[in-house]
């Protein structure tokens, strides 16, 4: 949107469980003054939450211009899970309401889809 921009992510399986540890990158366009939280899912293909994790470790009423953000979140998969879908958003926890993800001045989506893990 036009408060933060992604600018990059990794998402690392653990080699000791079954979690895997996603880790994502900011970019503060502008200061906010409304409590963020990042919520970060693993879905199923039919779009069921299969594992969720809501954190943002930095406050975002702290946030200034320019500022670089990393934030790691961990999520522990089942081990039924086939193929699943890790999608990121930015929640306002006040209102509950995601934060649009813009493309080219256009909103798309209020969610990011960050990758597809296949079956181990």
């Amino acid at each position: 949107g036009k408060v933060v921009q992604l600018i990059g992510y990794e998402v690392k399986p653990s080699p000791s469980s079954d979690s895997i540890d996603i880790i994502t990158y900011w970019q503060v366009l502008q200061s906010i003054d409304a409590p963020l939280k990042l919520v970060v899912r693993a879905i199923d293909q039919t779009g069921q939450s299969l594992a969720q994790e809501e954190r943002l470790d930095v406050v975002s009423r702290s946030w200034l211009p320019e500022d670089l953000i990393a934030q790691v979140n961990r999520l522990t998969i089942p081990a039924h899970a086939t193929s699943v879908w890790i999608e990121a958003s930015l929640v306002n926890s006040d209102s509950g309401q995601r934060l649009p993800v813009m493309l080219d001045g256009q909103m798309v989506d209020r969610r990011v889809l960050l990758g597809l893990l296949e079956p181990r």
